[in-house]
This record gives structure tokens, sequence and C-alpha cells, in this order.
């Protein structure tokens, strides 16, 4: 059964700001990089604890093709959705930001 799933208005931006720079490179692979983004979450959402813990509940999932990750909190109840980081650029600093704030 899938657990209800929540994205952060940063993931929501992060993802956007993807969407926007695939697309401007070439058209309608902004596109397929959203269709990926939303098949891994469905993924998630249905199997959470598939992918391995970063940090407390916090775990990480790379999407195929794109060299992006995905960054979410598990609960009994729901996935929430907390970055959409490219590996290479992103995800160092982020995962800098994450150790500041309590776990849960």
């Amino acid at each position: 059964m899938s657990r209800e799933l929540v994205v952060l208005p940063q993931a929501a931006h992060d993802a956007n700001e993807a969407y926007i720079w695939y697309e401007l490179r070439e058209p309608g692979v902004g596109e397929e990089f959203l269709g990926q983004l939303e098949l891994c979450q469905q993924t998630i959402a249905v199997d959470p604890d598939r992918a391995r813990r970063i940090r407390g509940n916090v775990r990480k999932v790379k999407m195929k093709r794109f060299p992006y990750f995905i960054y979410y909190h598990t609960s009994p109840d729901a996935v929430t959705v907390l970055a959409v980081l490219h590996g290479a650029r992103h995800s160092r600093q982020w995962l800098q930001q994450m150790k500041d704030k309590p776990t849960q």
C-alpha cells in the first residue's frame, strides 16, 4: 500500500529549475525529466524503505537517466520529498545544511 506523498515547496522549486534548464537546452527533455521524477516519486511512495538512509529518517534515491537525487523523509503515514538535487552540484551543500538540523 502506498503512503501519502508530500512534496515540500523547495523540492518542487528544485524540480522546476531542473525542468527549465533541460527544456532550454533541448525541448522535450524537461518533460522526460518530470516523467522520470513522477515515476521515482511513485516508487518511493510504494516502497520508501528501499533506499538507503543518509541521516535519521532521511533517505535518498537517484533518478534514472538524470543525475539527480531525491531526498525524502519517511514517517508511518507519509513520505515527504525534501529536495530534488543535482548530484554533482548541490548535494554536498544540502547535506551540510542537514547536519545542522535535528533528526526526527
